[in-house]
């Protein structure tokens, strides 16, 4: 009894001695797409290793895992890390990928994945940064998957109030022939509070954080000027002479009729004691700025 006793204490304190191997995995598997799994042994006394890989995967909570991955490798070279490349394409789109690693001497490795979309980005444009309540937001959608090609799974666009709540939510239905940017509208409720509103794009399929972008907007009642005037001025070669670009449009970008004086001069200031010195010279123009 008593030497019982003893293998077993022995067993428990072999297996609770040994080690997983070091293991790099993706943040989640993602569908449709290659994902690669390194695995870098921490003993190798027991030379060759043998390296097990095998993934299962389930669509639901409720369902049951199918397998979805199996390879095995046997290795010799000390220190070597191997990675494992396995292809989520032919199999549906599922919830959750389980992870098991078994490695000659070592302690199995087990670990549970989320499925995810292959969305690599979504760039999202908006017409202007400035509406006011009532208006309506021209929005366009560019996403990229994991391929750096245009995303062809379905998103779920949204129009976010200043205090997070989805005020109008729309689904973006991607034509497999699409391949250019996304087109959408939102029409700004009447009576919006101002403050920053924004457009939030996910896939329908996800609602992962890490899987949204957005953009921000800003809804106010404001006035805009009647035209804006710009000038530049860039320096010449010689001295006496500078070059001088002045735009005047309209907030629409039409250019405003009229035109204007530039008045040119020098400054100088010469402080001795109480004494300062300031000088101006003004430059008429023989001929008027058009525009």
């Amino acid at each position: 009894m008593r030497l019982i006793a003893c293998l077993f204490l022995f067993l428990v304190h072999f297996v609770s001695s040994l080690r997983q191997p070091f293991v790099v995995l993706p943040t989640a598997v993602k569908w449709q797409s290659e994902n690669s799994i390194t695995v870098i042994p921490r003993d190798w006394s027991k030379i060759p290793l043998n390296i097990e890989i095998f993934i299962t995967a389930k669509e639901s909570t409720l369902s049951l895992s199918e397998q979805l991955f199996y390879e095995t490798r046997k290795i010799s070279d000390i220190g070597s890390a191997q990675m494992f490349t396995f292809n989520s394409s032919h199999q549906p789109n599922a919830y959750e990928y389980g992870i098991k690693v078994s490695v000659t001497g070592h302690k199995d490795y087990y670990t549970v994945l989320y499925g995810v979309s292959n969305l690599k980005t979504i760039s999202i444009q908006t017409d202007k940064g400035y509406y006011r309540p009532g208006e309506n937001i021209n929005v366009r959608i560019l996403p990229i998957n994991g391929e750096n090609q245009l995303y062809k799974s379905d998103l779920k666009i949204s129009l976010v109030n200043p205090q997070g709540f989805n005020v109008i939510t729309n689904t973006l239905n991607i034509p497999e022939k699409q391949n250019r940017f996304l087109q959408a509208k939102f029409e700004i409720p009447e009576f919006a509070p101002h403050g920053f509103w924004s457009i939030s794009v996910k896939p329908t399929n996800s609602s992962l954080p890490w899987m949204f972008s957005n953009v921000r907007i800003r809804v106010q009642d404001y006035s805009l000027p009647k035209f804006f005037i710009t000038m530049a001025i860039t320096e010449m070669e010689t001295e006496n002479k500078v070059k001088i670009s002045i735009l005047a449009q309209y907030f629409h970008g039409q250019p405003v009729r009229g035109s204007v004086y530039v008045v040119c001069g020098t400054q100088t200031q010469l402080l001795a004691g109480n004494v300062s010195f300031i000088s101006f010279i003004r430059i008429d123009m023989f001929q008027k700025q058009h525009f």
